[in-house]
């Protein structure tokens, strides 16, 4: 029997895309899906920066 994941897609008005994150809210971002956050953030504080 195969196990049943959750996704949730993360969206923010000042970011071009979405953030795909595995896993029930509660449950930790992989090591690679912290990296893709992390570049998110950056990217939104530059945009808001430059308003």
């Amino acid at each position: 029997m195969l196990g049943k994941s959750s996704h949730t897609n993360w969206i923010h008005e000042n970011y071009q895309g979405k953030i795909t994150v595995s896993g029930n809210d509660s449950a930790d971002a992989k090591i690679y899906q912290e990296k893709l956050i992390k570049q998110a953030i950056l990217e939104v504080k530059k945009r808001k920066n430059n308003e």
